[in-house]
């Protein structure tokens, strides 16, 4: 027999489910306590992994705190073929390009029976074991962290490189949409030194042309679209000098206008440095 009852609570500090076999809560001091039946040991409890737009409040599970900095140890073209659930159980994926299997620059999870889609309020950081390679591209063996809904490179595992030439290389072709961002991003206080366009491939549209920049909260444009020549396979080079400061730094942006172009491809490389005191 079942019944339904208006009661609110009790004044009682332990409450009982499930006879000898179940679980009390249990009131200390205004903190609430899941022991088990005989209140001699603390008891598990169990619930729904954090999903998009949780609060700050919610309950975090054993997932959650694995995902907080997940270990991507296999990655997908959400336009397929996308690994089946059971293939990567028990482990963290990311998903470098978007189709209908997945979205990218987001974790997924491989329950064993489902890949589960890990929310952002979650995935703050993610370590690499190989190199990811799509839309957005990762290195091996390095950290991450979201920032400003970006993968941006924190730590790859080598020596300091300041006041060392360090490089961004962007891909891009004829295909391509825009903007193509780069994994890297470019910190306040550093300069740019040199930027390359290396047309492998001329475009063979009407008049296409490639704008690059710098996509901080303002726009450096390091190449501008008439700085380079699509149409012609070889390198253009600017060894203009930046200095950014924290209002323009952010990752290297491509724009690409193929213009009716049905071939094209190059190369832009960023070179930049922190100069040493």
């Amino acid at each position: 027999m079942s019944w339904r009852s208006d009661l609110k609570g009790t004044l009682q500090n332990l409450f009982g489910i499930g006879g000898n076999l179940g679980v009390k809560l249990k009131n200390v001091s205004g903190l609430l306590e899941i022991r088990n039946a005989a209140d001699g040991a603390y008891q598990t409890a169990r619930a729904l992994n954090i999903a998009v737009s949780a609060g700050l409040n919610d309950i975090a599970t054993l997932l959650d705190i694995q995902g907080r900095v997940a270990i991507i140890e296999w990655s997908f073209d959400g336009n397929g073929p996308v690994p089946s659930p059971g293939d990567n159980t028990g482990k963290f994926g990311f998903c470098h390009t978007t189709g209908v299997g997945g979205t990218q620059g987001r974790v997924y999870y491989d329950t064993g029976a489902a890949l589960t889609l890990m929310p952002v309020e979650v995935v703050k950081a993610l370590v690499t074991t190989s190199a990811v390679t799509g839309t957005v591209s990762l290195i091996a063996n390095a950290v991450y962290a979201l920032v400003g809904g970006n993968w941006i490179l924190k730590g790859d595992g080598n020596a300091s490189t300041e006041g060392a030439l360090c490089w961004i290389k962007v891909d891009y072709d004829y295909t391509a949409g825009s903007p193509i961002l780069s994994t890297t991003a470019i910190a306040a206080n550093w300069i740019i030194t040199q930027v390359i366009n290396d047309v492998k491939t001329l475009f063979n549209g009407t008049a296409p042309t490639l704008l690059v920049e710098l996509d901080g909260v303002a726009d450096t444009t390091l190449m501008a679209t008439g700085d380079s020549e699509l149409k012609t396979a070889e390198p253009y080079i600017s060894n203009t000098m930046h200095y950014i400061d924290a209002n323009h730094a952010g990752v290297v942006k491509l724009t690409v206008t193929p213009d009716s172009s049905a071939a094209g491809v190059g190369s832009v490389f960023v070179g930049y440095t922190k100069p040493s005191a």
